[in-house]
């Protein structure tokens, strides 16, 4: 079944957007990731740190913005701030 050529544009549009909402949301969590890491290497001997507990905030926080997993693989990824569109 062909699509109209209407129907067509629309769903590449779509699919367009979603691919940058993707990428974008997954750079924001990459910049969350970095920051992360560059606190609690900056943070002083002195100061006891959690390490499991670090790593496990960082685990809830990729899985807050993961909303599937692509069939080749990767993660898809969302800002969980933003709100869902529905179609």
């Amino acid at each position: 079944m062909a699509l109209n050529p209407a129907l067509r544009e629309m769903v590449a549009a779509a699919s367009a957007k979603y691919e940058a909402n993707n990428a974008q949301a997954r750079e924001l969590l990459l910049l969350l990731i970095g920051n992360t890491l560059e606190r609690t290497h900056a943070t002083p001997e002195s100061v006891l740190l959690d390490y499991p507990q670090e790593a496990m905030d960082l685990l809830n926080m990729v899985e807050s913005w993961c909303i599937g997993q692509h069939e080749d693989g990767y993660l898809i990824f969302r800002d969980p701030g933003d709100e869902v569109e529905h179609l």
